[in-house]
């Protein structure tokens, strides 16, 4: 039996983003050429999809290291180790850090593009979600940081006031009544993803429920990208990973240096500079150098040819 969005394999994670174990029936099994595949009668896995990576976990004692869903609908496990037989009642489990991680980052996805249409007038074209950072394609020529810092204190802003995020089904009829951010990619019922006042998108993914569980969202570097701009960002805890990163880097690299950190970086750059000048000299040094042995060389056979004639 199929659910409203024409899925046949149920998708609770919509309403409840939190579960990350539960007991599960199996009621397929599949094999091909990548491994075991499960399909469950329920299942709070998210299968990759939407550009966010799936859920990772258990299925009794063999690891799920990937999650799919086929042209049906349908949604399969594909598992490694002791796999359960079909019509088995097993323990599942979802890796929480890794929930949360995607949780935060498509949540703030939301927020940030968002915020870059608002501030910058730039729309999102496409968005992707890894394993760590997450990417944005902007239809947008180029970015400064006085734009980014601009988007990133808007977007910001709205996780610090803690809004709802609303997870909601409407029909093709009502999408009238909503501002949407991108049109819908399916036909029938959507799902929409609402930050009141802020944002509205349709969106199978898993989310917040509140825009503080974003916590803090930040760019970390953009480059030119099919004719538009590629930004790349970090949520949550991953955003704190990433400022632990830097800022030992940073202080590390400073220490050895015995200058502070807000200053390593001019240092490196008249280091940087200084060796391209070195690097110039020598080569200079060495063209000199080479002259005068050709030049030795030369005074060197020409004393042998005179030594000769004077014998002959």
């Amino acid at each position: 039996m199929s659910d409203m969005f024409g899925h046949s394999t149920p998708r609770p994670y919509f309403d409840d983003p939190y579960t990350t174990a539960f007991e599960a029936t199996v009621l397929d099994a599949r094999r091909d050429t990548r491994g075991m595949w499960l399909a469950l009668e329920a299942s709070y896995f998210y299968p990759t999809g939407g550009g966010q990576e799936c859920d990772l976990g258990t299925l009794g004692r063999a690891a799920v290291v990937d999650v799919e869903e086929d042209a049906a609908g349908r949604v399969w496990h594909r598992v490694e180790g002791d796999a359960p037989g079909v019509s088995t009642r097993v323990p599942a489990t979802i890796d929480p850090v890794r929930r949360r991680g995607n949780r935060q980052q498509h949540t703030g996805q939301h927020v940030l593009s968002q915020a870059f249409e608002r501030v910058l007038g730039a729309f999102t074209v496409s968005s992707r979600l890894g394993e760590f950072e997450g990417t944005i394609d902007l239809e947008r020529s180029d970015l400064a940081w006085d734009d980014v810092e601009r988007v990133e204190e808007a977007a910001n802003q709205v996780v610090f006031e803690d809004r709802p995020v609303q997870s909601i089904v409407v029909s093709p009829d009502e999408l009238g009544g909503y501002a949407l951010r991108k049109p819908p990619k399916v036909d029938g019922p959507v799902r929409l993803i609402v930050v009141p006042e802020w944002d509205v998108s349709p969106c199978g993914g898993t989310h917040c429920t509140r825009t503080g569980e974003i916590g803090p969202i930040k760019v970390r570097r953009w480059e030119k990208w099919n004719g538009g701009v590629r930004v790349e960002f970090v949520c949550g805890l991953r955003a704190l990973a990433d400022y632990q990163d830097r800022t030992r880097a940073m202080v590390d690299a400073a220490l050895r240096q015995h200058t502070s950190d807000r200053e390593v970086l001019g240092l490196l750059e008249r280091a940087a500079g200084e060796r391209v000048a070195l690097a110039k000299q020598l080569k200079r040094l060495g063209e000199q150098l080479a002259i005068v042995e050709a030049e030795a060389w030369a005074l060197v056979r020409g004393a042998i040819a005179g030594a000769a004639v004077g014998a002959g």
